[in-house]
């Protein structure tokens, strides 16, 4: 039962994090392209800047909240990182330029940087990622 609620935990992280960047998916040049929007001028630049400091700064505060109450240190409370860490460190550290504003905006969330800086860690402890052949 506890494993059922834990992977339950986990999943609705990871969904937490999809649904935290389709702002993002839905703002991308490409999807405005492809759909003929015109979203350029001052209207448009002022709309980012408040889905980077409203909008994250939202999502970043509930990732310090699960933080601040998992006696592990990983966004879940597992023992070791789970796929929710994973896909939290991979969108934090893989996004954009500029899509999160002023990248220092972190500094408002230490648990969040204190997470990125663990899986670095773990990660180089690890090694390089396989190589596979087809």
């Amino acid at each position: 039962t506890q494993c059922a609620i834990t992977n339950s935990i986990i999943d609705s992280i990871v969904e937490y994090e999809c649904n935290s960047f389709s702002i993002f998916y839905a703002a991308s040049e490409g999807l405005k392209r492809n759909n003929r929007l015109d979203c350029s001028g001052s209207e448009d630049d002022l709309s980012q800047k408040e889905v980077n400091e409203e909008n994250m700064s939202r999502h970043f505060d509930y990732l310090e909240r699960l933080l601040s109450i998992s006696q592990s240190g990983w966004l879940a409370g597992t023992e070791e990182p789970s796929i929710a860490d994973l896909h939290w460190v991979l969108a934090l550290t893989n996004s954009p330029d500029g899509i999160f504003g002023e990248l220092d905006k972190l500094k408002e969330f230490p648990m969040v940087k204190t997470l990125l800086a663990r899986y670095t860690t773990l990660r180089g402890t690890l090694g390089g990622c396989p190589r596979y052949r087809l």
